[in-house]
């Protein structure tokens, strides 16, 4: 989707304002993206007012849509790639939905996403990114860090006596 075009790529500038779907079910990162595009040096906002801009979840745009939002799996070599499944996966679904009200309010709907993990240099780089599911499939936070801990501390011991 290229900036100014709604989901269904036309422009429309009797609409106003921009909807950003931020593809995340983490409240956490959806209020580090709001904090982004709100900041006042984010050189972003390009004319639009605050309350020009409203920032949801993509679980948020799923119950708007009446319905649940499947991820696609994140099966990219890079955090870069993962990223990319994400947004296009998202633009998509937001795509499909395009006639919804709650879109039709706004001037342009654009999706963003990001990839993050930990890259720990005394294990190679890993867990890289497989972080979530570093320790464990259910890949809670503690396990992760209770991994990372036990494997460096082990990198740590072997190679110890090689200095």
């Amino acid at each position: 989707m290229s900036g100014g075009d709604d989901v269904s790529g036309r422009h429309d500038c009797s609409r106003k304002g921009l909807l950003i779907v931020a593809a995340t079910g983490n409240a956490n990162k959806v209020r580090e993206f709001k904090e982004i595009f709100f900041r006042a040096d984010s050189g972003f906002k390009a004319g639009l007012d605050k309350t020009d801009i409203k920032v949801i979840s993509q679980k948020e745009l799923a119950e708007k849509a009446g319905c649940r939002y499947e991820a696609p799996p994140e099966t990219g070599s890079t955090f870069a790639a993962n990223a990319y499944i994400k947004a296009r996966g998202l633009e998509q679904f937001t795509g499909a939905h395009a006639e919804l009200p709650f879109l039709r309010e706004f001037g342009a709907v654009c999706v963003v996403a990001d990839d993050s993990g930990l890259c720990v240099d005394a294990l190679g780089g890993e867990p890289g990114i497989r972080s979530a599911r570093f320790a464990s499939p259910e890949g809670s936070e503690e396990a992760v860090v209770l991994s990372l801990q036990r494997r460096t501390k082990l990198e740590f011991n072997e190679n110890r006596g090689n200095n």
